[in-house]
């Protein structure tokens, strides 16, 4: 939706994408979220757990192995969304150890989320923001482009640089604090739209959330896939 006005662009790395609008296959979960990749159980086991999806698997009759699309089970907007997001984890970090030293350099390193908390309740949005693109998420280690509005405030205040656009064109960057005191667009588009208190809250109730839920550090569940890859 950016036209290049002059420069040039170019991206060494491999770069991953989760559109605005979810595109599901005919296909199961699994087959959705692997996309022609191995299966790698620790890796899925984490993917499924930071995308919020196993309580929906739960009472899915066939689990993940369930069919979707147009062919099989509707899924809500927001488990279409968190399946495309899970798909987009996955591919990131997956790592074939039979691959040679040149396409190990391949890896994914960029992903670009286009909105894709929107669809998503506020209690879940904040889950997988936090478990997934936050800066203890499990792309933490990835460069994370995610487009998004004011009420996102979590999100900006993570943010390492944010870029504020009006009709195609940058009209401020910066810091959220850089930007917060400068007072100009970002902020006065900040207050109208996205101080109403109520994501405040939101992060406060997640906060004193029991430590087993969804919210749980991604540490702990390392060492538990450690365990069962040692048990296996």
């Amino acid at each position: 939706e950016i036209n290049k006005i002059s420069g040039e662009f170019y991206a060494k790395e491999h770069k991953a994408y989760v559109p605005q609008q979810a595109w599901i296959q005919n296909r199961t979960i699994r087959d959705n979220i692997l996309f022609g990749l191995p299966h790698d159980p620790i890796l899925y086991h984490s993917v499924l757990e930071a995308c919020d999806l196993n309580k929906d698997l739960n009472i899915l009759p066939g689990g993940d192995m369930t069919e979707i699309g147009e062919q099989g089970l509707n899924l809500s907007g927001g488990q279409k969304q968190r399946v495309a997001l899970a798909r987009a984890v996955y591919v990131m970090l997956y790592s074939n150890p039979k691959a040679s030293n040149s396409h190990k350099e391949q890896r994914y390193n960029i992903c670009l989320f286009d909105d894709t908390l929107s669809a998503l309740d506020t209690f879940v949005a904040r889950n997988v923001y936090r478990n997934v693109m936050g800066p203890e998420g499990l792309l933490r280690d990835k460069t994370r482009i995610i487009i998004t509005n004011p009420k996102s405030q979590t999100v900006l205040r993570d943010a390492d640089m944010i870029i504020m656009l009006k009709d195609g064109e940058i009209i401020e960057s910066g810091t959220f604090d850089d930007l917060w005191d400068k007072q100009k667009d970002f902020y006065d588009f900040y207050m109208e739209e996205g101080n109403n208190g109520q994501f405040q809250l939101v992060d406060e109730l997640i906060e004193n959330c029991n430590s087993t839920n969804s919210s749980q550090s991604f540490d702990n569940i390392s060492k538990e896939d450690k365990l069962i890859q040692e048990e296996a």
